[in-house]
């Protein structure tokens, strides 16, 4: 699995893209950060899904679980990542 972009402001409001394989449109995906806060995922294609952050009031590498969202045996199948949440920066 690929995360891209994986440096991110930590303030949120932004998206990711997750590059996985053979994502399925008919299943609602999240990604977990840190098994605490939780993003919502939109299926692009049948490779990536494209995520919203939601804000997040800490900095550092946290680790990302990518995951459907169904009731079943896939519930805990999910792939794994990270992703370094940053402060502000001005140029």
């Amino acid at each position: 699995m690929m995360i891209y972009p994986n440096i991110v402001n930590m303030l949120g409001e932004m998206t990711v893209d997750v590059n996985a394989l053979c994502l399925d449109r008919t299943q609602t995906y999240i990604m977990m950060i840190e098994e605490r806060e939780v993003a919502t995922c939109t299926v692009l294609n049948a490779a990536i899904a494209r995520c919203s952050l939601p804000k997040i009031y800490d900095w550092g590498t946290k680790t990302v679980y990518f995951q459907p969202q169904s009731r079943g045996a896939n519930d805990d199948k999910a792939f794994v990542g990270y992703i370094y949440f940053g402060g502000l920066y001005r140029v």
